[in-house]
């Protein structure tokens, strides 16, 4: 199976519509989103529609949170049932075979707002390494939300900087982050063996424009 990822949109329409592009020209099986769809919701709609056209199925991340985890009626009343549906069918987390797919790392809840999100950095440390590893048994940890690549294993950060694709270890488990569509990129992950490729479809852009 071929799987398309994307992480961290922030309605960043121009690089969505290029990562889903990209994607269907590499012919994925499965799109899924790991989460930060949202930003000003100036473009929240047209975003949702470009997903649900993908079929593309996800993880809420904690732009996300604010309509998703026992959101202010009001707020969420300045929004269509289109959007709020979509946001409504994210997923915690969602397992694909031997693979986990998160917003956040996966000894975090992502429904906890004093959640300490930005006190912990990726997770290249041995502490955190271990600690992802002891919350979930899937293989292969695949996260969003730092805007950055990312391969480690239990040994710590591979010597990889998404110039290249990489083949991850049969015998071991791994952590991957997924820079963000954002940024300009999406990747692409073929389960059957394990081949991760990073794609670059754009420039990066400003959240918000």
């Amino acid at each position: 199976m071929i799987l398309g990822i994307l992480a961290d949109i922030h309605e960043c329409l121009p690089n969505l519509a290029a990562a889903l592009a990209c994607l269907a020209a590499q012919r994925v099986d499965r799109i899924i989103f790991l989460g930060d769809l949202c930003e000003t919701g100036r473009h929240l709609r047209p975003a949702v529609d470009k997903l649900r056209d993908a079929g593309a199925v996800g993880v809420f991340g904690n732009h996300d949170m604010g309509l998703i985890v026992d959101p202010d009626p009001e707020f969420r009343a300045k929004f269509d049932d289109v959007s709020l549906a979509y946001l409504d069918g994210l997923a915690d987390a969602l397992v694909v075979e031997d693979c986990r797919f998160s917003h956040v790392q996966t000894w975090m809840s992502p429904r906890d707002f004093d959640q300490p999100w930005y006190l912990h950095g990726p997770p290249e440390t041995p502490e955190l390494i271990a600690r992802n590893f002891a919350a979930v048994p899937e293989r292969v940890l695949f996260q969003g939300h730092y805007h950055c690549w990312l391969a480690s294993d239990r040994h710590g950060p591979r010597p990889w900087a998404a110039e290249s694709p990489i083949t991850l270890d049969p015998d071991e488990r791994h952590i991957v982050l997924v820079d963000a569509v954002l940024g300009g990129w999406c990747s692409t992950f073929e389960t059957d063996t394990a081949r991760l490729v990073p794609h670059r479809i754009g420039p990066e852009i400003a959240p918000g424009t």
